[in-house]
C-alpha cells in the first residue's frame, strides 16, 4: 500500500537478502509481514 511505503524506515529494508520486513505495529493486522523486493530495487 502506498501509505506503508511512505512510512517506510531503511533499518526495515534489508537490500542483502531483498526484503522490506514491515513490524507489526504498522501493519492494520498487528502481524510483522515481510515483502520480497524486486530486482529494480536491489
Amino acid at each position: 500500500r502506498p501509505g506503508e511505503l511512505r512510512h517506510a524506515e531503511w533499518h526495515e529494508i534489508d537490500l542483502v537478502d531483498g526484503v522490506w520486513k514491515i513490524p507489526a505495529g504498522k501493519m492494520k493486522a498487528r502481524r510483522a509481514h515481510a515483502v520480497p523486493l524486486s530486482k529494480q530495487v536491489r
